[in-house]
């Protein structure tokens, strides 16, 4: 699991708790540190979801990935109307959980919104996973998954179903399954997937970009209103 969570208690959307040694096992984890107070985290938000569930919960298998919500809201109320109204179907460390500060400041927040991608060991692959989504859409996940060395016969968003490679091998996570095969079958599928992976990431990303360009103007998906410069803007905490 992320050790950094070791000990301690997750929330799910439906408010049950989740142990997240089972939740976050052989996964890349987002630390998504957020407010719904800041006008900057309410416009990435929803990028962020369209980039999980396209990842997640449209997978085949669904990626190893996994995003955990750390709030910076100045209520639990708020913090549960932001995450209800907003979020994805991801996990959330408890409004009233002290230990945020010492998530704040073990990765050195000092504005929201801020997604830091984390190993299982809980050391940085990279703090800066706004702009990455941004800048390179799901292309971005194959970076992550290659530095955090978990393997996954992950199959992009799209990609047809007969199209499966079954060399390529995976580790025991809890929605993967052990694939065997020869080199030559690791080889060959591990090339199809990176093919099949940049031209549905592209796609996608392009997907992304107008949707971002119909946010700036007023027309996004959750009739954010925001000026354009508040894409680049943090808020300090």
């Amino acid at each position: 699991m992320v050790e950094v969570f070791t000990g301690r208690t997750l929330l799910n959307k439906d408010g049950d708790f989740v142990d997240p040694e089972e939740a976050l096992r052989n996964k890349v984890v987002g630390i998504y540190f957020s407010a719904g107070w800041c006008p900057p985290c309410r416009d990435f938000t929803p990028i962020l979801c369209d980039f999980y569930t396209e990842l997640v919960e449209e997978g085949e298998p669904p990626a190893q990935f996994e995003i955990v919500f750390v709030s910076s809201d100045k209520s639990s109320d708020d913090m549960v109307e932001y995450y209800h109204d907003m979020h994805g179907d991801w996990l959330a460390l408890p409004w009233t959980d002290d230990y945020k500060h010492e998530l704040k400041q073990r990765y050195k927040i000092t504005a929201v919104p801020k997604l830091v991608i984390v190993k299982e060991n809980g050391d940085v692959i990279t703090d800066k996973g706004r702009k990455q989504i941004r800048d390179r859409g799901l292309a971005c996940f194959r970076t992550w998954l290659d530095a955090a060395e978990i393997f996954q016969n992950f199959k992009a968003p799209g990609q047809n179903k007969s199209s499966t490679q079954d060399g390529l091998r995976t580790t025991a996570g809890t929605r993967g399954k052990q694939h065997e095969g020869t080199p030559a079958d690791h080889r060959g599928a591990a090339l199809s997937w990176n093919v099949t992976f940049f031209l549905t990431a592209s796609a996608s990303f392009m997907r992304l970009s107008i949707q971002d360009t119909g946010r700036q103007t007023g027309r996004g998906r959750y009739g954010v209103t925001e000026r354009v410069r508040a894409h680049e803007q943090m808020s300090h905490i």
